[in-house]
């Protein structure tokens, strides 16, 4: 499985719906982090030798910082957790993901969550 296709993304959204649904002593929980762990780190690692040197020699370095630029807006506007039933296909996704992102950035503000 190519761990850069959007297929890795839905099994990951997956896993972690899965962990909302166990409770933290049940064997299960242990297993799904373990899975969660081992294929997150097999996709960055996969980033790191495969997808990055490509980019480096495909890309000029003004193509590099606007990729750069792009992610950063797109962060800025991306959900800030997982939403498994979300739409993940265009048009939907467009459409919904900013609004997504904002509603779970007021309440990351509410809440407190990602301050240090």
């Amino acid at each position: 499985m190519d761990h850069l296709s959007s297929d890795w993304s839905a099994e990951v959204e997956q896993v972690l719906k899965d962990l909302e649904d166990v409770d933290i002593d049940n064997a299960r929980f242990d297993e799904l982090v373990g899975k969660l762990i081992t294929d997150v780190n097999e996709h960055v690692r996969e980033e790191e030798q495969q997808l990055f040197p490509s980019l480096v020699q495909a890309c000029t370095p003004e193509q590099l910082y606007e990729l750069g630029e792009q992610v950063r807006r797109a962060k800025k506007v991306a959900p800030t957790r997982p939403h498994p039933s979300a739409l993940d296909t265009p048009p939907g996704n467009k459409l919904l993901a900013p609004a997504t992102g904002l509603v779970d950035r007021a309440r990351d503000f509410v809440t407190g969550r990602g301050r240090s």
